[in-house]
C-alpha cells in the first residue's frame, strides 16, 4: 500500500503536517504516566539513521504453542493480504480515532522493562502477563516485570485519566522512540471500568513493539477493530492468532532495521511473510 493509498484511506494530508501536533500528544501522555520530563532524550522526527536489530527469534513459528485460529495459506492472495496488514500496522499510528502515518520502521532491540500501575494492578497483571509471555517467543525480545516505575521502560496505567477523571476509557500510547528507530519507552493507559477491558490491554500491548495501529485486512486477528461502525463482526480474540505471529515475527526478523524506509522495508516484508507462510503450510 502506497503512502497515496494511505492518505487517501485516512483522509489525512502528508504526514509531515501532523508531526508536531503528535510529538505534544506523545509528550504529555509519557509525562503523564512516567513522570519523564517533556524533552527527556525523546526524538519525535522522523528516523535519520538505521538502528541495529535483535537476532532473528530462534525456532519454527511453525512449533509455536498456544496461537488459536486457522493457520493462513500460503497463496499469493494471502501473502499479499498479510503484507497490506503489516504495513497499515507498522507505518502508522493511530490515536483518538485518528491515524498519523510515519515513514520509517520503529522496533525495539532491547528488553522490555513494564511496571503496572494505579488501580486493579493484580487484574491488569492476569491481562498483561500471558500476552508479554507470547510477544517475547514471537518476537525474541525479552520481557520481565519491574519495580518501580522510574526503572521501566513500558508503563501500563490503571485509573481514572489524569485529564478528564474519566474511568472508561483506553489509550495505547504511540511509542516514544529515537533518531534510529529504536523504541525505548511506550505506554499504554486503561480505565479500571472500561468495557472490555482485558481487550483493551491485549489490543494496546503489541504497541511497545512497533506495530502501533489496528488492521481490517485479516479478520482472524487480535487487531481486527471490533468497535469501528460499520466493521463487520469477528469473533473477539483472546491472545495472537496464527496471523498475528506472522505480522510480529516478520517485524523482529533481523533483516528489517529500526529505522528503515518504507520503500526499502516493504519489499523485504514481502520475501519474509512469504517465507514464514510457506513454513506454517509444510
Amino acid at each position: 500500500m502506497t503512502d497515496t493509498n494511505l492518505m487517501r484511506i485516512s483522509g489525512l494530508p502528508a504526514p509531515s503536517v501532523y508531526r508536531n501536533m503528535l510529538a505534544v500528544m506523545l509528550s504529555f501522555l509519557m509525562t503523564l504516566l512516567s513522570g519523564i520530563s517533556p524533552g527527556h532524550g525523546a526524538d519525535y522526527r522522523e528516523p535519520t539513521i538505521l538502528g541495529s536489530s535483535l537476532p532473528t527469534p530462534s525456532g519454527s513459528l511453525a512449533d509455536v504453542k498456544g496461537l488459536i485460529g486457522e493457520r493462513p495459506p500460503s497463496t499469493q492472495l494471502s501473502i499479499t493480504r498479510h503484507v497490506m496488514a503489516f504495513e497499515m500496522m507498522a507505518f502508522n499510528v493511530s490515536y483518538k480515532g485518528e491515524v498519523y502515518p510515519f515513514d520509517h520502521l520503529r522496533k525495539r532491540n532491547s528488553p522490555v522493562s513494564y511496571v503496572i500501575t494505579g488501580e486493579r494492578v493484580g487484574r491488569t497483571y492476569r491481562a498483561v502477563k500471558p500476552m508479554m509471555q507470547m510477544m517475547t517467543i514471537l518476537s525474541g525480545v525479552p520481557s520481565r516485570r519491574v519495580l518501580p516505575v522510574k526503572v521501566a521502560n513500558f508503563v501500563i496505567f490503571s485509573g481514572p485519566s489524569p485529564k478528564t477523571g474519566s474511568r472508561d476509557y483506553c489509550v495505547g500510547a504511540p511509542d516514544i522512540f529515537e533518531a534510529d528507530g529504536v523504541i525505548r519507552r511506550a505506554a499504554l493507559q486503561a480505565g479500571p471500568d472500561v468495557r472490555a477491558f482485558d481487550d483493551c490491554i491485549r489490543g494496546h500491548l503489541s504497541r511497545s513493539l512497533g506495530l502501533s495501529h489496528h488492521q481490517d485486512i485479516l479478520p482472524a486477528s487480535l487487531f481486527w477493530p471490533t468497535d469501528r461502525p460499520g466493521t463487520p463482526a469477528t469473533p473477539v480474540f483472546t491472545t495472537f492468532t496464527w496471523s498475528d505471529a506472522v505480522l510480529l515475527r516478520t517485524l523482529y526478523d533481523e533483516r528489517l532495521k529500526p529505522g528503515m524506509h518504507r520503500d526499502v522495508a516493504m519489499p523485504l516484508v514481502r520475501v519474509i511473510i512469504a517465507e514464514l507462510l510457506a513454513e506454517l503450510n509444510r
